[in-house]
């Protein structure tokens, strides 16, 4: 699935990413397709590569989805990554 969004939408959704780091902690927020297209990014941290985020995201979230069908623990809710450093969730949102 392709998701298409028009330069001036993309735009405000990186805006809207940057106010809501702002105010937390996080240090990355993005919205991607499943395909693993980029539909919108932000990362304090300008060392993130957004193209690669997004795609191991979408293949987490991919590979997530077939687990919890497989195990009947349907419909798939987070999938929380944790690391000595930090952790990343991801949520799928349709």
């Amino acid at each position: 699935m392709s998701i298409k969004v028009p330069p001036d939408k993309a735009k405000q959704l990186v805006e809207e990413l940057q106010e809501i780091t702002k105010e937390t902690e996080l240090g990355a927020l993005a919205l991607v397709s499943e395909a693993g297209e980029r539909v919108a990014f932000f990362a304090k941290d300008k060392a993130i590569d957004p193209v690669e985020l997004s795609a191991v995201a979408a293949a987490l979230v991919s590979t997530s989805k077939l687990a919890v069908s497989r195990l009947s623990f349907e419909p798939l809710q987070d999938i929380i990554l944790r690391g000595t450093n930090g952790f990343m969730v991801l949520k799928d949102l349709g």
